[in-house]
């Protein structure tokens, strides 16, 4: 079966504006000011949305059928960090760990410094080093306040990070 791809209507883009305010935080809607047309692919089985791509079909976000929750691509997530105030969806790792999450390792408790205080179990972060620099993104599977207080396991599971390709 092959995927449909629409272009995204306005009521459209108003709704995932405010999805994505919601789900990220308040102005976040802004970084669909970067691209000249979106598009909305639809499962063929379903007919519900199931990836938002740009004008070049780049993926912007995935849609969780679970619970339609967007899940930001490593691109969008770099326009999200730039859009949001130090630490807003973040979580911040030692520089010493730096490399071995940039090539996809999961992030480990004890190397957490900094994290955003809203983060809770499930939510999708931005994972960088002390000097904010981008290395992944992944799903938290601990709070922010566990994440600083436990000192063993698996804070977040990293599910693309900036040397997947090399």
């Amino acid at each position: 079966m092959k995927y449909m791809r629409i272009r995204a209507s306005s009521h459209f883009l108003l709704k995932l504006a405010t999805l994505i305010d919601a789900q990220f935080f308040t102005g976040a809607h802004k970084i669909l000011n970067n691209f000249k047309e979106i598009y909305v692919v639809i499962s063929p089985s379903t007919g519900r949305p199931r990836m938002i791509v740009d004008e070049r079909n780049n993926r912007l976000f995935s849609i969780r059928a679970s619970d339609f929750k967007l899940i930001p691509t490593l691109y969008t997530a770099k326009l999200l960090k730039d859009l949001a105030k130090y630490p807003k969806l973040r979580v911040v790792v030692c520089n010493e760990i730096s490399e071995f999450i940039a090539k996809g390792g999961n992030v480990f408790a004890r190397h957490v410094m900094i994290v955003d205080e809203d983060i809770r179990a499930g939510d999708d972060v931005i994972i960088t080093n002390e000097e904010d620099k981008l290395l992944a993104i992944g799903r938290a599977k601990l709070s922010a306040p566990e994440m600083l207080f436990f000192t063993r396991g698996v804070a977040v599971i990293t599910r693309e990070s900036v040397m997947d390709d090399e």
